[in-house]
This record gives C-alpha cells, structure tokens and sequence, in this order.
C-alpha cells in the first residue's frame, strides 16, 4: 500500500514539472512544451487585409492641373476728337524741353529771370513735366529760335541745354540726346547761298533751325553756316553730294 501511495505522488510530481516547470524537481520541463509557450515572442505576421472596392469608388477625383488663369485686362481703346486734339497740338509747336534742378530754387525766380534776360516779343510759359524736366512754351517761333541757337543758357546758377518738343513726349522715354551745332558748308557758289537751298542741304544732317545772319546778308563768301538740331548718338557726317537739275533738262546730275 506504502509503495503505491509513492507511485501516485511521484506522478503528481512528474506533472508539476511537465506543467509547472518547478525549478527544485528532478525532472526538467519538457522543452517541446517550453517553445510553444514562447512562440509569442516571435513576430506575427498578419494576413493581408482584403481590398474594398467602395474604398476606392469613394476616394475624390482630383482635377488635373491646368494652365494659370490669364489676369483680366481692362485697358480699351478709344478714340479722341481729331480737331481738338490737333487744337491743343498747335500750342505747343514752339515749345522747348530743358532741364531745371528746382532743389535750390523755386519756379517763380526762375520765371523772374527769365522775364528779365530774355528779350522776347511775345510771352513764354514754363511747365513742369517732373524729372527735371520743363517745357518752354513761346507764342512766337521766333522767341522760340532765339533761345533756342544759343546752344545752352544759364538760368538760376544752372546751365539749361535745350530741345525741341515733340508729340507724345514722355519724360520716361524720351531722354535729352539731342543737341544745336553749326554746320558750315565750305567754298559753296553764291548760286546756293539761298535760304531754302541752303536749309534743304542740312536736312542731310539734321534738323535746320536757321541760317546765319551773315549768310543771310552775304557778308563773306568762303562759307556759310546753318544751325541744325542732332541727334548725339548719330554718326558724325563728313560731307554729302548735292544734286540739281541742269536748265532745260530733267535729269539730275
């Protein structure tokens, strides 16, 4: 009886170490047993997840990028009365553009000064246009030639170099490249020493203001000279060929 009651605990304590893993038995735990209670340490890999196709039906359609949308232009064209624009046209065609530093002085010394030195015949009215620059605006062409053959002119400590106005003038655009010489045409016959001829023949080089008063009188005949309006950029002309027609024939030569 004794020895079956110590069969029946010697199982029970085969089962502690199969189950239990008791470190103070005689048995070692069962390593089968062992790596299936450690199997959670390893990494599950999970199955992969099925695709819904409502996923993707509910997804947004995204626009397709397109070209920037061009700005609006409000710019319109119209057109302006011809007569009154040619009316308003005509004030100016003595006009002259200069410019004037008003930093250290005032416009009123210098409409002073002007209205002291200058010896004209009729009135001139100064404009400002901004940038320096101004407009001189002579009712009569001759005041206007007058100032405008010197060349330069001091006015207010400042020396004011001259140009002729022109349409749609803009103080942006339109830079003072321009400038006043005298072009002398050297050992001409006296046949050419008239106005119109003369002013014809320095077109080639510029734009003619007038004639010398000496050769206007024919005071020497060795040359004769025309004052005409540059461009500074321009090439420099050395001579040009004048042509006529001879009495009685059309052909030029």
């Amino acid at each position: 009886m004794v020895t079956g009651a110590s069969k029946s605990e010697n199982e029970n304590d085969g089962k502690r170490l199969v189950g239990d893993g008791d470190p103070h038995g005689d048995r070692p735990p069962d390593r089968g047993k062992q790596r299936q209670i450690t199997n959670f340490w390893r990494p599950v890999s999970s199955p992969p997840l099925p695709q819904s196709e409502s996923t993707e039906a509910s997804l947004p359609t995204l626009p397709r990028p397109t070209d920037p949308v061009p700005k609006k232009s409000y710019a319109r064209a119209v057109i302006i009365p011809q007569e009154e624009y040619e009316e308003r046209l005509n004030k100016y065609c003595f006009a002259l553009i200069g410019r004037l530093n008003f930093r250290f002085i005032s416009l009123d010394e210098i409409i002073s000064e002007v209205a002291g030195n200058w010896i004209l015949k009729e009135k001139v009215k100064l404009i400002p246009m901004g940038k320096e620059f101004t407009i001189f605006q002579f009712d009569l062409e001759r005041d206007m030639a007058s100032i405008w053959r010197r060349g330069s002119t001091k006015l207010g400590g400042q020396y004011v170099r001259f140009q002729r106005w022109c349409p749609d003038f803009n103080i942006h655009e339109k830079p003072v490249n321009k400038a006043l010489i005298w072009v002398r045409f050297p050992e001409l016959p006296l046949e050419y020493w008239h106005e119109k001829v003369l002013l014809t023949m320095a077109k080639v080089v510029g734009r003619p203001v007038e004639l010398d008063q000496r050769t206007k009188q024919v005071l020497y005949g060795n040359f004769t000279r025309v004052l005409v309006e540059i461009n500074v950029q321009s090439e420099r002309l050395e001579e040009i060929q004048v042509e006529r027609k001879h009495p009685g024939i059309d052909a030029p030569f």
